[in-house]
């Protein structure tokens, strides 16, 4: 694989004669007993201090539009497959395992040309086995600030009352 280095923007190309970007890596990669890996950061982040913080990989563009009118700022794009955080082999689009939290509004469209509307879901299994009677499936929590601290204002629960049949 050929390494190139372009002094015009400082650019570095990896198998590429044609370098667009700061750091443009172009490959082609045959799987190898049905998988295969485009790029891997393996790292060893060693504590050397009570209270350190890891960053594996931290991504902080700075965007200048140059007084242009209809930029698009882009932080990360994946342009197709399933993006997995805390699982390594994600079965959607976006798929989280364990808790997550988030700061803005969350919107949940469906713009799709059917009749289907949005779901929002909560699952609950014992470890893949059936509820049982009492056990809480969900809730949707509605908070308020009231000048010394957030607090819980009023909330939604959902509770198996019997067992499935």
């Amino acid at each position: 694989m050929a390494l190139k280095y372009s002094a015009s923007g400082n650019r570095v190309g990896i198998g590429t004669a044609t370098v667009s970007a700061g750091l443009d890596v172009q490959n082609a990669i045959d799987a190898a007993s049905g998988a295969s890996i485009g790029w891997r950061f393996k790292q060893t982040l060693k504590a050397k201090a009570a209270n350190d913080v890891f960053t594996a990989l931290y991504i902080d563009p700075t965007f200048n539009d140059n007084s242009q009118t209809g930029v698009t700022h882009n932080g990360l794009v994946v342009a197709s497959g399933n993006v997995g955080i805390g699982t390594t082999s994600p079965q959607y689009p976006l798929d989280v395992v364990g808790a997550t939290h988030q700061t803005g509004a969350a919107a949940f469209e469906n713009s799709t040309a059917t009749s289907a509307g949005q779901t929002f879901s909560f699952w609950k299994t014992r470890n893949y086995a059936a509820v049982q009677d009492g056990d809480e499936l969900g809730y949707i929590s509605f908070y308020g600030h009231d000048g010394t601290g957030i607090y819980r204002s009023a909330y939604m629960g959902s509770f198996v009352d019997a067992a499935p049949a």
